[in-house]
């Protein structure tokens, strides 16, 4: 089960940094940067998730280390799960990144992030259109 941690907000958003090893005494360079929110791996990235979702918290950014740990999900299924579950979260200000080293599966986790950013701009473009035809303006 995993550990249930407060939600820490930076400037009203949550910051997840997705990393088994964010608190390695060894792995200095793997630790989160101040007001990223850290968890060790999909349970703890689900459970997090999901409080936020519940509480109306925003999401500010997401960095994904990939490899969470013999026979754990990757980085690349957590990244697909948030997406295909969570896609109204991200508004298009966030901030997605990949910190992981693993160089085949960068590519995996940034496709998950673009797949989320190409339907946001399809939708916008769409939305557009529709108001285009009924004459509508953005008011400003």
């Amino acid at each position: 089960m995993a550990i249930r941690k407060k939600i820490v907000l930076r400037e009203g958003k949550l910051y997840i940094w997705l990393d088994d090893r964010w608190n390695d005494e060894a792995s200095t360079d793997r630790r989160p940067p101040e007001g990223w929110m850290p968890v060790a791996d999909f349970s703890e990235l689900k459970s997090l998730v999901k409080r936020a979702m519940k509480k109306g918290v925003l999401l500010g950014g997401l960095s994904f280390d990939n490899d969470l740990g013999d026979g754990k999900k990757e980085g690349k299924d957590c990244a697909e799960w948030i997406v295909q579950n969570y896609p109204e979260w991200f508004l298009g200000d966030e901030i997605l990144k990949v910190h992981s080293d693993n160089s085949s599966a960068r590519p995996l986790i940034e496709g998950h992030f673009n797949d989320v950013i190409d339907e946001r701009k399809h939708n916008l473009m769409v939305e557009m259109k529709k108001m285009k035809q009924s004459g509508e303006t953005l008011g400003y």
